[in-house]
């Protein structure tokens, strides 16, 4: 008993198989082509990034050889070949480098704090003259009030107490000391609950 398969069922079969086949390669293709175009705009912003990144390091390197370097003598850069350190390193190792360029680097931290001192000065001026100006316009306001004596003394001890803070501020600035700190916040904290209790 031999079984032969009809022709026209072995073309069907053969059309279905190439329809399959045809199928499958059409979503093979969409499924590259998209990855593909996944890469490609990778690739786009990659290139932007390496070109970001080549920018920046010019930058840094730029900024590099303009700093100024220790000068090392000869006998640290014989010392320098023998040990296989680089001069730089012998160099910082033995503490060398010209007067020049350590005054140099002392003259622009100088200029640095000096700069923030003045700064420092003019806040604290300008909030001075602001304070100035505060204390004008209530002055102004409290005479034009016919307000009682009593509340005149209160505006008194209240300014007697900020100058006792301020004062104590400043000693913990000029000492660094924690306790008036802490001190200064318990009064804070004082002063809170007083104007709530008044309330």
């Amino acid at each position: 008993m031999s079984y032969t398969i009809d022709p026209r069922e072995r073309e069907a079969k053969l059309k279905k198989e190439q329809e399959r086949q045809a199928l499958l390669d059409r979503a093979y293709e969409r499924v590259i082509n998209s990855r593909l175009d996944k890469l490609t705009k990778k690739k786009e912003t990659t290139d932007f990034e390496e070109e970001e990144y080549k920018r920046k390091l010019a930058i840094e390197r730029e900024a590099a050889t303009k700093r100024k370097r220790k000068t090392v003598s000869a006998e640290q850069i014989e010392l320098a070949r023998t040990t296989g350190l680089s001069g730089q390193v012998v160099a910082l190792m033995a503490g060398a480098g010209t007067r020049d360029d350590i005054d140099s680097d002392d003259d622009s931290s100088n200029n640095d704090s000096n700069l923030k001192k003045e700064k420092k000065r003019k806040k604290k001026k300008r909030r001075k003259e602001e304070k100035e100006r505060k204390k004008k316009k209530k002055k102004r306001s409290s005479h034009s009030s016919s307000s009682g004596s009593g509340s005149s003394s209160d505006d008194e001890e209240q300014r007697r107490k900020r100058k006792k803070r301020k004062k104590k501020r400043s000693s913990s600035d000029d000492g660094h000391d924690s306790s008036s700190v802490d001190s200064s916040v318990e009064e804070r904290r004082q002063k809170k609950k007083k104007v709530k209790k008044r309330r």
